[in-house]
């Protein structure tokens, strides 16, 4: 017989029965008899005790403690209350809610060993609730008043909807510095507002300096460094709030950038789930203006519009006179082109030279797009996806949204260092009008 079974723990627990046994526990049936107790005299309570033959081992001790500690600070109908713990030299126990019920065991004998499929969804879908609520209390991401960070909280602010939560579980957090404009700022804030969403500002300028100064860069040289240094400070700031908040980083760049590699590594490259990343750029201007033109107030409305029209921009260099400075399709190309490209790469493994005859057929009437402007990207575009392979090759998880992505655990496996070498051949023979 078990020798806890009619004993008082510290007074206060009279333990009925043994209901369940695990690698490093007990579980007993047991009565609240105590009057200063947590819950009330004659409540029924489960007691989870750490066996005796681990009570001296420091490692499993340890992972018990860690346990009840996290459990305790869980509040979800689909996870058991924490009422009490003890810890002590004789006797390590978690005192919980006593759910009065079959196990799942149970169940399935019941049905001779089966669940339909009705069952097993309901099953699955209260466990996935309680595990999203014991695992991300937040949704942390970085918001710039851009087009992909707008999406992102879009998709954000969806999903808790989706699961029952409030829109304010999803924290907002603006990084301002050297190049943040006030059109953006103000765009960012005002769409949090409009959303509902807990919103914070972290002005990055001093902790970029110091980090500056620790790595001896001038700040008047406005190369890589002085822009990949505060993207990877503004990851690090979102990453620890996400920590201290308990949630997670939800990333916000898309399938475009991932493609021409316009990311900084492990910079605005890293994430803990990547919402954009299967969505091409000139599909995130779509399902923003869709946003837009259902939004429910006219002021969120006038906001998705204002983002929509502004010039697609990372704000890593000066703004001057206070507009942005740094037009990302000036610098890599238009990404309607991009996208086009990508479409037949990823689709159907088209060759340079059918490629671009689809892009003359397709543009053609476009006075912007004469034959050697199409050449000259679709150049580009070649170039950048075999250099930029490394960001790809360790990107975190995200959806697959349509046909294609270049998910490495998924439609897309090339190595780092494959040489674009034969299709830039390729395209040398391609003859052009001059």
């Amino acid at each position: 017989m078990d020798n806890l079974i009619g004993k008082r723990l510290d007074g206060l627990y009279e333990v009925q029965e043994l209901i369940g046994s695990g690698g490093m526990a007990n579980v007993y049936k047991a009565v609240m008899r105590g009057q200063n107790g947590p819950v009330p005299a004659g409540t029924v309570v489960a007691v989870k005790v750490l066996r005796q033959e681990y009570m001296h081992d420091p490692d499993l001790v340890r992972r018990f403690k860690n346990e009840s500690k996290a459990i305790s600070l869980l509040n979800h109908p689909n996870i058991v209350k924490v009422y009490d713990v003890s810890v002590n030299d004789h006797l390590q126990y978690i005192v919980m809610e006593y759910v009065d019920g079959m196990t799942l065991r149970e169940y399935l004998n019941e049905r001779g060993g089966k669940l339909s499929s009705r069952e097993t969804v309901h099953f699955i879908s209260q466990i996935l609730k309680a595990l999203e609520h014991a695992h991300a209390k937040t949704a942390v991401i970085g918001i710039s008043g851009g087009l992909d960070s707008c999406l992102a909280l879009l998709v954000a602010v969806r999903a808790m909807k989706q699961l029952g939560r409030p829109a304010s579980d999803v924290l907002a957090v603006t990084m301002p510095c050297f190049g943040t404009t006030h059109r953006t700022r103000s765009n960012a804030e005002i769409l949090c507002d409009e959303l509902a969403v807990s919103f914070t500002e972290i002005d990055i300028a001093n902790t970029v300096h110091s980090h500056f100064k620790d790595i001896g860069q001038d700040e008047s040289v406005l190369d890589v460094t002085f822009e990949n240094g505060q993207a990877r400070v503004r990851t690090l700031e979102l990453m620890d709030t996400a920590n201290r908040t308990g949630g997670l980083v939800v990333g916000t760049g898309d399938l475009s950038e991932l493609a021409l590699g316009w990311a900084t590594y492990n910079g605005d490259h890293m994430s803990m789930y990547g919402v954009n990343a299967g969505v091409p750029k000139t599909l995130v201007r779509h399902l923003v203006q869709y946003e837009a033109d259902i939004a429910a107030s006219a002021e969120l409305r006038r906001v998705l519009l204002d983002i929509l029209d502004t010039p697609v921009s990372p704000e890593l260099l000066p703004a001057k006179d206070g507009e942005i400075s740094q037009k990302t399709e000036d610098l890599v190309g238009p990404y309607e082109l991009h996208d086009f490209y990508l479409y037949y790469v990823l689709r159907f493994g088209f060759g340079p030279s059918k490629i671009f005859r689809l892009a003359k057929a397709a543009f053609a009437g476009r006075a912007e797009y004469p034959d050697e402007v199409l050449y000259k990207w679709l150049r580009n575009f070649y170039w950048r996806f075999f250099a930029q392979q490394f960001k790809r090759s360790c990107l975190p998880d995200g959806p697959k949204v349509g046909s294609v992505t270049l998910s490495p655990r998924g439609d897309w496996r090339m190595p780092s260092d494959a040489a674009a070498a034969l299709w830039l051949a390729e395209l040398e023979q391609i003859p052009l009008k001059g």
